[in-house]
């Protein structure tokens, strides 16, 4: 069963791909260990993997055309934007991709942002509408210049596994950043439990900003009556058993010389009386 080029398998998790090519065959589990060990990336979302194909070049190739793979040493070569506009459930095949300098992204439906992790030489991130659980992912892009992000809620607007994101401190080894947006939709918090006949809450100064802020205060506010703000701390009077939710918006601008650092976004506490 030897031809010159052949190419067996199918994608999956335990599934054997065999990819044979000029008499040489390579064979790979396609389980998250051992699809690193293979040459070739396969990038599950056709959108995502059509521009891909583009910017690396292989759009036109015949070996692109008849089995979807991409040879890892040539995406990592790739250098240039990607313009993600896929709309894919999954950034998978992206973390290939080692030295792009700038990403733009929008109407993105993948959570799991951790394949953006291994593109430390972008200069320029740009994500709309992006329903990502954490920004973790790049806490080690130490060449990004300029920032804009808008955490969504995703298709759910009451889906609340996506929580606030309050802390920016992950972003503090970032030296070159001279421009960060972060606009964040109104996400739920977790739950606070509060005893029956009880009137008032309170929360503690609760954004934690990055360095690139220097000395700025965070600027809170809420429609909520009853609602007050005084040294950081948010406070909310004349609760009742009816109170299902509270709710409070942030705001933190610096300007500089070079460029402004903004955190703006909103929050929903849902409460549960007992």
């Amino acid at each position: 069963m030897k031809k010159s080029i052949k190419v067996l398998g199918i994608i999956g998790l335990g599934l054997l791909t065999t990819i044979a090519i000029k008499g040489v065959t390579a064979e790979a589990e396609y389980d998250g260990n051992s699809r690193d060990r293979s040459p070739y990336a396969y990038i599950p979302n056709y959108e995502l993997r059509e521009q891909i194909a583009q910017l690396s070049g292989v759009r036109s190739d015949d070996f692109y055309q008849e089995y979807g793979l991409i040879e890892k040493d040539l995406l990592r070569e790739t250098t240039g934007k990607l313009d993600d506009e896929s709309g894919s459930y999954s950034l998978e095949g992206i973390q290939f991709l080692e030295n792009i300098t700038k990403y733009a992204s929008e109407g993105t439906n993948a959570v799991d942002y951790r394949p953006l992790e291994k593109l430390t030489q972008l200069k320029e991130f740009k994500d709309y509408e992006a329903p990502t659980y954490s920004i973790d992912f790049m806490k080690n892009m130490d060449q990004l210049e300029e920032v804009y992000l808008e955490l969504s809620i995703g298709m759910d607007e009451d889906d609340a596994a996506l929580k606030p994101i309050l802390d920016l401190t992950v972003l503090n080894n970032l030296s070159n950043l001279t421009n960060l947006a972060i606009l964040e939709e109104a996400r739920y918090s977790q739950t606070i439990v509060l005893k029956n006949g009880m009137t008032q809450y309170q929360l503690v100064d609760p954004v934690i900003l990055s360095d690139h802020f220097a000395d700025t205060e965070v600027e809170y506010e809420s429609s909520d009556e009853g609602f007050s703000c005084e040294n950081g701390i948010l406070s909310w009077e004349g609760l009742s058993s009816e109170t299902v939710e509270l709710r409070y918006s942030w705001s933190a601008v610096r300007s500089t010389d070079d460029g402004e650092f903004r955190f703006d976004g909103e929050a929903i506490i849902p409460l549960y009386w007992k």
